[in-house]
């Protein structure tokens, strides 16, 4: 699957009106008549397509400011995860971790890398404090913008987990569907309906007596010491979605 002949490099601003035209295409090229009913392993298909016609053709479109460590403008990736959500909403599409990533063209280790709160990464501000795209700062030169750390990526990881649970969710209710496809897939990742666990305490984790000494103490009524737990650490779930 190679660049379409004669097309021109897609940008970031004409993302979503390549995606819908590429789309086309591609269903004009697999005999797809309906692009709102396609089957979910030829919609992968479609979104490797894209990829190779927009991400793959153009790497500079989520590439970071003055090609920074090879590193991704998260600002972009952020905006073509939008794009990416509404068009599998629109064509009745399951949002997943490995779409994001037939779309994006970005490796699966680098979006699962985007939930590890304890790696902040820089964004960049004009000296106004609004955050600026690539393409400006690459205008610019030091000192007419500031560099500032940010949870971006963990940010982002957060929004893709909420649009896949609620993409499911839809499909689920979808009158179309028969809801016992998704239920399970829901109860696995999400940890709906499990016996005995309610959402709000599924995927923490019980402390280990490692955890033990760290915890601090209160004092009951009669001054003996109780322990004082601290919250619990969340379970990276994440390589289920």
């Amino acid at each position: 699957m190679e660049k379409l002949a004669g097309a021109e490099p897609s940008s970031l601003e004409s993302i979503k009106n390549d995606f819908e035209e590429y789309l086309k295409e591609f269903c004009t090229e697999n005999n797809i008549k309906d692009q709102y009913d396609i089957y979910p392993a030829m919609w992968n298909a479609a979104l490797t397509y894209i990829c190779q016609n927009t991400f793959k053709a153009n790497p500079s479109i989520l590439a970071m400011p003055k090609n920074i460590n090879n590193a991704y403008n998260l600002e972009a990736v952020d905006y073509i995860l939008d794009i990416y959500a509404y068009e599998c909403f629109i064509h009745n599409q399951e949002i997943s971790v490995v779409g994001f990533h037939l779309f994006s063209g970005m490796s699966l280790d680098t979006i699962y890398s985007l939930n590890n709160s304890n790696k902040r990464c820089v964004v960049y501000k004009d000296l106004q404090g609004n955050v600026i795209s690539n393409l400006t700062v690459s205008r610019l030169k030091e000192g007419e913008y500031v560099k500032e750390l940010s949870t971006k990526g963990a940010d982002i990881f957060k929004k893709l987990k909420l649009f896949s649970e609620e993409s499911l969710t839809a499909l689920m209710k979808d009158r179309r569907n028969n809801p016992m496809k998704y239920l399970p897939i829901l109860n696995r990742r999400f940890g709906w309906n499990l016996p005995g666990v309610s959402r709000e305490t599924f995927g923490k984790t019980a402390l280990t007596a490692a955890d033990l000494p760290k915890l601090g103490t209160e004092l009951d009524e009669n001054g003996a010491q109780l322990p004082r737990l601290e919250a619990c650490e969340t379970l990276n779930n994440s390589d289920t979605i």
